[in-house]
């Protein structure tokens, strides 16, 4: 059950060139627990807002003689993951991220459905609305380059540009590939 339930609304402004060894490089948004209880985040609102070269995650380095310098990590949502009831995007710009998981631009994962009592949820459906905005440039090492959409009960997306997006070694042993 939720203890209460949370809205973030960005508009307008800047999100610009954030990295993390994890996930969501410019903008993270999930749910969490507080005294024991989770805080459901309900909506993300994002209007006219630019949102680019985000980066998740961490790719192997070795060093001169082939000994690892720095492990690889799986990094989801290069400028935005998220978790969230509704999922609203619109005049938004968003570019240029990278991922070393998946969803290069955007990764939507689990969202909630809510009906009008905001103590009960459902683990499947929820919504994704994109309208009016511009998605390019997303690179993925496995799947997703712009935009990599799990579990979400109704997706829409009208006017919008989505394009120059890549998913390198795109292969799966389940899904995609």
């Amino acid at each position: 059950n939720a203890l209460n339930s949370a809205n973030v609304k960005i508009a307008g402004g800047q999100i610009t060139n954030r990295t993390t060894a994890s996930h969501g490089g410019n903008l993270y948004v999930t749910n969490q627990l507080k005294d024991n209880k989770i805080v459901t985040t309900r909506r993300l609102v994002i209007t006219g807002a630019t949102i680019s070269g985000g980066s998740a995650g961490t790719e192997q380095i070795l060093g001169e003689d082939g000994t690892v310098i720095q492990e690889s990590k799986i990094g989801n949502g290069g400028n935005i993951w998220v978790r969230a009831g509704q999922v609203s995007i619109s005049g938004a710009t968003i570019t240029e991220g990278s991922a070393t998981g998946n969803g290069g631009n955007i990764y939507a994962n689990q969202a909630q459905l809510f009906d009008d009592d905001p103590e009960t949820t459902a683990n499947e459906g929820g919504s994704l609305t994109i309208t009016g905005a511009t998605i390019t440039g997303g690179n993925a090492l496995l799947s997703g380059g712009n935009l990599n959409v799990i579990l979400i009960g109704d997706v829409q997306m009208t006017d919008c540009v989505v394009s120059g997006g890549s998913a390198e070694s795109n292969s799966a042993k389940v899904h995609g590939g």
